[in-house]
């Protein structure tokens, strides 16, 4: 259960039925409430994910799709982690396509670019909450 003071979900979805960028009290419920690891956690991964879209495009652009699916299931792993959930969700559909041979380098790398900026903001506000000075 999350602490009584943990913010609901939070980010506007981009289209009716979809979920929330952000469900920050439920990644807290699964880190035991803990803010502090949340917040490492949270950073780390916020070091990494403005370059996803990029590493995704050089593997896909080598033809190595086994590469870039592991790419995307990390990506979708971690956002899972901190409660990214529409960049999860994102992930988790980019995978498939590229696993099932459907993706296409340009479709797929603008897909996972928009998810990753619309995330960004959401995420590195959560981050500087939680994060001690």
């Amino acid at each position: 259960m999350p602490p009584p003071n943990a913010p609901p979900a939070i980010g506007v979805p981009p289209a009716p039925g979809s979920l929330p960028l952000l469900d920050e009290a439920g990644a807290l419920d699964r880190l035991g409430g803990s803010s502090e690891l949340y917040a490492t956690i949270l950073n780390s991964f916020l070091q990494d994910l403005p370059r996803s879209p990029a590493v995704v495009r050089g593997h896909m652009e080598r033809n190595n799709l086994l590469e870039a699916a592991r790419a995307l299931h990390t990506l979708k792993g971690l956002a899972a982690t901190v409660g990214a959930l529409a960049l999860n969700q994102r992930a988790v559909a980019l995978e498939r396509e590229v696993k099932g041979g459907a993706a296409q380098t340009e479709a797929t790398v603008s897909a996972l670019q928009q998810a990753v900026d619309a995330s960004l903001p959401v995420l590195l506000d959560a981050a500087a909450r939680h994060t001690r000075a």
